[in-house]
C-alpha cells in the first residue's frame, strides 16, 4: 500500500504575503540604501524566516469514520511582528 501525504502551504502562503505587506511599508527606506545593502537585508530576512518554519501533522476524521492526514507548514508566532521588529532592526528604527 502506497500512502501519499498531501501538503497544505496555505498558511505559510498567507503569512508569507503579510511579511511582504511589511516589506512593502518599507519601501522608501529601501529605496535609499544602496542595492548591495538591500539585497543583504533580504537574504538576511530569507535566513530568519527559514528559521521559523514549523510543520505537523493535521488528521481530520471524516463521517464516515475514514480519516485524511495532511502535512501543514507555517511560520511560527505573529509573522507581521516579526517582520515589523526585522525591518526595525534594520533601519535603526524604532516600533
Amino acid at each position: 500500500m502506497i500512502t501519499t501525504l498531501q501538503i497544505d502551504a496555505t498558511a505559510i502562503a498567507g503569512q508569507t504575503r503579510v511579511a511582504e505587506a511589511v516589506i512593502r511599508r518599507h519601501l522608501p527606506l529601501f529605496e535609499q540604501i544602496p542595492q548591495e545593502r538591500v539585497r543583504r537585508i533580504i537574504d538576511g530576512l530569507f535566513v530568519e524566516l527559514k528559521g521559523l518554519i514549523i510543520s505537523y501533522n493535521v488528521t481530520t476524521i471524516l463521517a464516515d469514520g475514514a480519516s485524511k492526514t495532511v502535512r501543514t507548514i507555517r511560520y511560527r508566532g505573529c509573522i507581521e511582528d516579526f517582520t515589523t521588529a526585522f525591518c526595525a532592526k534594520e533601519f535603526n528604527l524604532s516600533h
